[in-house]
């Protein structure tokens, strides 16, 4: 957001450039200075756009590798730092989902990617229960071959918890378990 933010301000400044140097141009007082600073702009608005345009070529390439992969997870208590469940957690269509969410009524979610400063990757989401109030709000890092992050579980009775989660190993699949496709194929048919 910031990044377009900023890539607007350009174009923005570019225009107001460009007007003024039209200005000028009218009144006859064109200068060598508001050229220059003219085709500064532009090389710095291209400069953005590339990167933008890269970063969205890099972040397509991750989704695509995270697409059709199981990750077994550990999770702990917030505070606790003592990992005492595990869990699966499916990437697929770019969708995310767990076993023991699904089978709590959770449906699967869209996912958002982005990539950090230090070219590792964080997506977010938000799962809703099927029936009822309750959502699960996620985030995760990915290092590598790795990934840790954590969730919040809220409940329409006000009840809250927090946990962490770090992968023990990942994989590729070619289809989802049954049991997550069978609450797939019905979610289509709404």
């Amino acid at each position: 957001m910031v990044k377009r933010i900023v890539l607007l301000s350009g174009i923005l400044f570019l225009c107001v450039v460009l007007l003024v140097g039209v200005a000028e141009e009218k009144k006859g007082k064109t200068t060598t200075t508001s050229k220059k600073k003219e085709e500064e702009v532009k090389k710095e608005v291209k400069k953005e756009v590339k990167k933008e345009e890269d970063e969205q070529k890099i972040l397509e390439k991750k989704r695509e590798e995270l697409n059709n992969t199981e990750w077994e997870i550990s999770i702990a208590p917030y505070n606790e730092n003592v990992y005492k469940e595990s869990d699966t957690l499916y990437f697929f269509d770019n969708k995310i989902i767990t076993k023991k969410l699904k089978e709590k009524g959770y449906l699967p979610s869209n996912y958002s990617l982005r990539i950090q400063p230090d070219k590792s990757f964080t997506w977010e989401t938000m799962q809703s229960k099927e029936q009822g109030g309750d959502k699960v709000f996620w985030r995760g890092d990915i290092y590598g071959e790795s990934m840790r992050g954590g969730f919040s579980e809220f409940k329409e009775n006000g009840e809250k918890n927090h946990y962490i989660f770090s992968t023990r190993n990942w994989k590729k699949i070619k289809d989802l378990p049954e049991e997550l496709k069978e609450k797939q194929k019905t979610e289509e048919k709404k």
